[in-house]
């Protein structure tokens, strides 16, 4: 998709995010990957994006949103 990056988010459920640039992305669950196709403009934005973390005890960040790896976008879309 010309313009635009897949991203993929860290669990394989419907995800809505909007951006303080008023975007929208809705990330969809297919073949237990969850992926949106996101604007180029956008997408060091959405990877910087986090959650509170309560692991082992401390208070942390974590990461929510990845880059695709080179197998994602063909099992999410069903062609291999």
């Amino acid at each position: 998709m010309e313009g635009k990056t897949a991203l993929k988010y860290f669990m394989a459920v419907q995800k809505y995010i909007r951006l303080s640039n008023g975007r929208e992305y809705v990330f969809i669950p297919k073949n237990n990957i969850s992926l949106a196709w996101i604007d180029n403009n956008d997408v060091n934005t959405v990877l910087s994006m986090t959650r509170g973390c309560n692991c082992n005890g401390g208070n942390t960040r974590t990461r929510i949103f990845f880059p695709v790896q080179p197998h994602d976008v063909p099992r999410w879309e069903g062609t291999v």
